[in-house]
């Protein structure tokens, strides 16, 4: 079904996202995204707030492990599979 394996393509690129951005990982990804954006405000403020990076890398370490999980899980791909047989159902029985 496309829409179950964009759901499943989803949960692999958040899955993957948040392994690069788990803060156990803050050691080797800093020093490569303040190397991007050196010499930046934005490479500035990084350098300026470690607290601040640290704390939105946890946030989305947090979040992104949770989206993976709602999309990759088993009981997420049953409950898609029945709204979408439902969906089909209806659209069958409301042709004359």
């Amino acid at each position: 079904m496309k829409g179950n394996s964009a759901r499943r393509l989803a949960g692999y690129v958040l899955a993957a996202s948040a392994v690069v951005a788990c803060p156990c990982h803050l050691a080797l990804t800093l020093p490569l995204l303040l190397a991007l954006v050196g010499g930046t405000v934005l490479g500035g403020v990084l350098t300026q707030h470690p607290g601040l990076v640290l704390a939105a890398a946890t946030l989305y370490f947090l979040a992104a492990a949770a989206g993976a999980y709602a999309l990759l899980s088993a009981k997420s791909h049953a409950r898609f599979d029945r709204e979408v047989a439902i969906l089909q159902r209806g659209k069958t029985r409301s042709r004359p």
